[in-house]
């Protein structure tokens, strides 16, 4: 799951999340009936240009300049912690940067507009930070805003998986899943394997059955063949008379591994009475190196001479 191809789209993801608006500035806002006093909106505004510049330590150093001032207002405290969440972005402090944009949000000067859009920024900060129970808060209260940013949600489900709350990064992530599903879209194969490993992280037999059967159905590799095929065997109450239909799945799903199935695959096809099929296993089983060689090679063309 935490593949670095995965590690860097979504440090991508964040990073636009993060640098959304960062024109936006104290003047921006001063035709509203907010105002920053001038010794805290000249470096608050010099910081702003410098981060236009991708200069982060330089707009740091401007930011604790208007954070020196006493008696701020509380626009001011909201200007600065905006300006200080964009700084720490650039000079790689996510959680300072975390706690800098969820300070701005909870301005009660923040606009509604963009209390969101903080919610978002402070989320994927604090997900790069690994403080995953806080980065799965603050994707909550995005939404709640009425937040609708799919990566936020990307973000919400691994951090909720990652704090190891399996149970809400499933539910969350079973409703998505099946939300494509009947819009006709196929789901992500990335997302279906989350689902698993949370059912399983649970140790919820039925839900990671569940989730593997739609992971064979939209992707029908070997692998998840063998997956779902033990699940269905290891249920309660599975007739053994089934036991040759079974190998027979394993053969077309290509997930028949080991020269022991390949060997009681034959046997059961003998018994009830499919020599012909009993002789393709056999030289199926030859063909893949499970039979023919080794301590039991003798046994092996036995059963062949046999069938």
């Amino acid at each position: 799951m935490r593949s670095q191809r995965t590690r860097v789209r979504i440090a991508a993801l964040l990073l636009v999340a993060v640098l959304y608006s960062v024109a936006a500035s104290a003047q921006d806002a001063a035709g509203k009936g907010n105002t920053a006093r001038p010794e805290i909106g000249r470096p608050i505004q010099a910081a702003i240009d410098l981060i236009r510049n991708k200069k982060g330590k330089e707009a740091l150093a401007k930011v604790r300049e208007a954070q020196a001032v006493q008696d701020r207002s509380a626009y001011e405290n909201y200007v600065i912690a905006r300006v200080l969440g964009q700084a720490a972005t650039l000079t790689g402090e996510p959680g300072n940067a975390g706690r800098a944009f969820e300070t701005a949000a909870a301005s009660p000067v923040a606009p509604e507009t963009e209390k969101r859009q903080l919610f978002a920024a402070a989320a994927g900060q604090y997900y790069l930070a690994k403080d995953y129970a806080k980065a799965a808060e603050l994707a909550e209260r995005h939404f709640a805003a009425g937040g609708s940013d799919r990566s936020i949600r990307t973000i919400q489900i691994q951090a909720l998986y990652l704090a190891n709350n399996f149970a809400a990064a499933a539910k969350l992530l079973a409703a998505d899943l099946e939300a494509e599903e009947l819009a006709g879209r196929a789901p992500a194969e990335g997302q279906l394997q989350l689902l698993a490993n949370a059912y399983l992280q649970q140790k919820d037999a039925a839900g990671y059955a569940r989730a593997m059967e739609r992971l064979v159905t939209h992707f029908p590799k070997h692998d998840y063949w063998l997956a779902v095929i033990h699940a269905v065997t290891g249920r309660p109450g599975f007739s053994e008379r089934l036991a040759l239909d079974v190998a027979r799945l394993k053969i077309e799903t290509g997930a028949m591994r080991t020269t022991e199935e390949y060997l009681e695959a034959a046997q059961l096809a003998l018994q009830d009475g499919f020599p012909k099929e009993a002789t393709k296993i056999v030289e199926l089983g030859y063909a893949a190196g499970q039979l023919g060689s080794g301590a039991d090679a003798a046994r092996h063309k036995r059963l062949k001479d046999m069938a």
